[in-house]
């Protein structure tokens, strides 16, 4: 048997098909603290118009007492 012409073909072919594909990339992952926070304010500043969205967690509710509607 003759493996001396295959054996050459490898090679070349390996170094083909590196050339040809593309590195793995990932996606940028933002965290903050934000996404485990129990309360997220959120403002929106508009030509005529300031928009204050306050989403208060469960416990911190103690410390937004006086922004609270009287129930």
């Amino acid at each position: 048997m003759s493996y001396g012409r295959s054996m050459v073909r490898w090679p070349s072919l390996t170094i083909a098909l590196a050339a040809l594909v593309r590195p793995a990339s990932a996606d940028v992952l933002i965290v903050n603290r934000s996404m485990s926070a129990s309360t997220i304010v959120e403002i929106y500043i508009e030509e005529d118009v300031v928009r204050v969205e306050l989403e208060i967690g469960e416990a911190d509710i103690a410390t937004f007492r006086d922004l609270l509607p009287a129930t």
